[in-house]
Parts: C-alpha cells; sequence; structure tokens
C-alpha cells in the first residue's frame, strides 16, 4: 500500500514522511524520536496519529543556525583586526 502523506497534497505526514523530510532512516527516526521530542519537535496529532507537516518544518526552521536575510559573500576581502582601539 502506497504512503499518500508523501503527496505534496496531504498536510499530514507519516513516520516516514518525517524520516524522509529529516534526512533519516525509520529506524534512526523511531531511536531518535524521544531526543527530538524533548528538543522541542511536534509530537502526531490525537486525532490522525499523523504528523503535521507545517509543524515539522516549523520546528526545522526555528532550529536553524543562519536565517535567509544573512547574505555571506565567499570573496569579501578579511578586515583586519584594529588592536589600537582596544
Amino acid at each position: 500500500m502506497r504512503d499518500q502523506t508523501l503527496c505534496d497534497d496531504s498536510l499530514y505526514g507519516s513516520n516516514g514522511w518525517v524520516a524522509q523530510r529529516l534526512g533519516l532512516t525509520k529506524d534512526t527516526f523511531f531511536r531518535k524520536r524521544d531526543t527530538l521530542e524533548v528538543a522541542g519537535f511536534p509530537t502526531p496529532d490525537p486525532i490522525t496519529s499523523l504528523y503535521i507537516k507545517a509543524d515539522v518544518d516549523a520546528w526545522v526552521k526555528q532550529r536553524r543556525q543562519v536565517s535567509d536575510g544573512v547574505k555571506v559573500s565567499v570573496n569579501a576581502p578579511m578586515s583586519t583586526p584594529n588592536f589600537d582601539r582596544i
């Protein structure tokens, strides 16, 4: 039976969808799920027993270390610290 939650139209995701979204195998996701939930990872919806995809994506987005607004230039010259001002 095909996992319908893998479809982009589905607002809910199965354990398989969550594992795939996080780049984990299902087995690894199950082993790490308790640790993820302690870190604020969403729990399944009590009515559907599925994850709300937007909640999973929001959790990942809040864990990001670099926001979309930060621009990093690889070619930017390195500035030399001015120790005279200290």
